[in-house]
């Protein structure tokens, strides 16, 4: 495969210490919050504002809605990409000489929920060799439903730092 078809309609946009990173979306995380907290008002004025019996369904309102403003206005990166290698939240992945591939993983039937929104069903994978302890290895980076770049433009950010033909395919 030649450069050119290893590249996306994707513009990777490096920030001021020149590494890409991934967030949460702020308008997404802002979204939800405002729909649970709509949601919330719509129930408190359904139950005549009845906190001593209606308690429970307000807090399992307000919960979400707070969590969803919370990473709205966080600043936390969940991945950064560099000219150093990978990293996922604070963990090193690997460094450039020692990454070898990245692809994308779809995982069965799976969606579940995680400290940083809605994580789907997507993941990229790392694979890299290990130079302490001689051996290839697999790091999985969960994708969240909430996150500001794509998959794609990941891969691209990867396509961009390590000089590597990548592929788009998704993989089972």
């Amino acid at each position: 495969m030649d450069q050119e078809a290893c590249k996306s309609d994707f513009k990777i946009s490096l920030d001021e210490s020149g590494s890409f990173t991934v967030g949460a979306s702020k308008n997404i995380n802002f979204l939800f919050g405002g729909l649970f907290l709509l949601i919330l008002f719509g129930v408190l004025v359904s139950t005549d504002f009845n906190f001593q019996q209606y308690s429970l369904i307000y807090v399992l309102l307000l919960i979400p809605s707070v969590v969803f403003f919370k990473n709205a206005v966080s600043e936390k990166k969940v991945i950064i990409i560099n000219k150093t290698g990978i990293y996922h939240r604070t963990k090193f992945i690997t460094a450039w000489p020692n990454f070898k591939n990245a692809y994308i993983r779809q995982l069965p039937n799976e969606v579940t929920n995680s400290s940083d929104g809605l994580t789907d069903r997507y993941r990229i994978a790392i694979v890299y060799f290990d130079d302490q302890s001689h051996g290839g290895f697999v790091y999985n980076i969960p994708l969240s439903g909430t996150q500001d770049k794509s998959e794609y433009e990941i891969i691209d950010a990867i396509i961009h730092f390590s000089g590597k033909h990548l592929t788009y395919d998704i993989y089972d």
